[in-house]
């Protein structure tokens, strides 16, 4: 990286780390120059850079700085930051909290914007000689190297080197980088950790259900915190969103019965939430008038071939009498009985009920209206459900949140059971299409 101060005119720097220099030796028969002065800023800056260098990386937080993630609005999300105190090249700059609005689709990474620059006389008076009375006064003294830091994201255009502390795919925030798990001193910890309390969470990490967001996902939020997993600690410095879809197992239930009446029926299904609805077999009543047959004993059509029985059959004011006077044979009023009989080519009234389908209307998760039905009959429902089932949200070893599906049952769903190297945050009931 290039050295803002190598534009300045007049100014010299001959520090350079590999020759070691500790300390530079002033003598009182000597002048003291303008480099070693520059010569000791820097030995200092680079000692106190060696140290920090050992516990921070470029772009550590050091405290502050939690980020918090808005709704999903048209494929924006705003990214709300705290003030922080962010290491960076060997110092601590103080960041200003921010609120970007950012893309929801794809991967964005914010962190801090560095810019590096120096401040001379001109643009700063505190820079020229403040000694009243001596020759120094009002003339041009020292500059200055000033750092400024504040949240930005990659590409979004800034002035300043970006250091990199938060990535953000589709809107959620993604898990912090952790070190890597190959050290065998911190395996040793892990091996004695979860043998002696197994995973548990040390704070945070708390599970809430927002329900569907406006792309049809069920969302949930995890509180930032720390947990051990498998005998290694996680910390997340801030909250995380899961955006799941619902992927329910469907289940096809065929004539289930329920008992109705004539006018409009509200009809309540048994396993309920409802995926479809296949069919509605109902018994309804009809009565028409039929012209008898040119012969007697003839046999005369009913216009509905799904019959069930015959209620009245019925001319004027004559009734007539079932198995003595007629049969149902088929979906026809048989006449061979030797009994009474309508005159051959008169017309009579015919009362029936059969079997016809019904169109649900008003449907909800859980039931619907039909009408069309004879009293003290019943309906046949065939239709889909969304079976019940238990889910599971989970952090592994490295500290990434995911989602695991149970197993579907429709009368006696169980909480899932997650491997050892999985922590379990919360159990999830799904009301498929409400809050679960």
């Amino acid at each position: 990286m290039a050295d803002a101060r190598d534009t300045l005119p007049a100014y010299i720097n001959t520090f350079d780390p590999a020759k070691g220099y500790q300390r530079m030796v002033a003598h009182y028969d000597r002048f003291l120059t303008s480099n070693e002065l520059n010569v000791i800023q820097d030995i200092e800056a680079n000692r106190l850079k060696g140290v920090a260098d050992a516990f921070w990386r470029d772009g550590s937080l050091v405290s502050g700085g939690a980020i918090v993630l808005g709704p999903i609005i048209n494929a924006k999300v705003e990214a709300r930051l705290a003030a922080a105190k962010v290491y960076i090249r060997g110092a601590v700059h103080n960041i200003d909290a921010r609120n970007l609005v950012i893309s929801a689709v794809g991967t964005v990474v914010i962190g801090i914007r560095l810019r590096t620059f120096t401040v001379t006389y001109e643009n700063d008076p505190t820079l020229k000689g403040l000694a009243p009375g001596t020759r120094a006064q009002g003339e041009p003294g020292a500059s200055a190297l000033a750092m400024l830091g504040r949240w930005g994201y990659e590409g979004d255009g800034e002035e300043g080197d970006f250091f990199p502390i938060y990535t953000i795919k589709d809107g959620t925030i993604d898990t912090p980088n952790e070190p890597g798990m190959d050290d065998a001193w911190a395996n040793l910890l892990a091996r004695y950790d979860r043998e002696a309390h197994g995973g548990y969470v040390v704070e945070g990490f708390n599970v809430k259900a927002l329900g569907l967001d406006d792309t049809g996902k069920q969302t949930f939020t995890i509180s930032e915190g720390t947990i051990n997993v498998w005998g290694y600690k996680r910390t997340r410095p801030a909250s995380a969103r899961l955006r799941v879809t619902e992927e329910p197992e469907i289940m096809l239930l065929d004539d289930e019965p329920h008992a109705v009446n004539s006018g409009t029926q509200t009809i309540k299904v048994r396993f309920a939430p409802i995926a479809s609805i296949k069919e509605i077999t109902i018994i309804a009543e009809k009565t028409v008038t039929l012209t008898h047959g040119t012969y007697s004993g003839a046999s005369d059509t009913l216009p509905d071939p799904t019959v069930l029985s015959i209620r009245q059959v019925k001319q004027g004011a004559t009734i007539y009498a079932p198995t003595a006077d007629y049969k149902l044979t088929g979906a026809a009023v048989d006449w061979s009985p030797s009994g009474a009989e309508v005159a051959p080519g008169s017309t009579y009234q015919v009362t029936y009920r059969y079997l016809t389908n019904a169109v649900p209307t008003n449907i909800t998760r859980d039931g619907f209206d039909i009408t069309g039905a004879a009293d003290d009959t019943t309906a046949f429902i065939k239709y889909e459900t969304k079976l019940p089932r238990y889910d599971a949200i989970v952090v592994d070893q490295q500290g990434v949140i995911s989602y695991l599906k149970g197993i579907s049952s429709l009368y006696a769903p169980q909480p899932t059971t997650v491997a050892p190297t999985l922590h379990k945050l919360a159990d999830v009931y799904n009301n498929w299409g409400l809050v679960p």
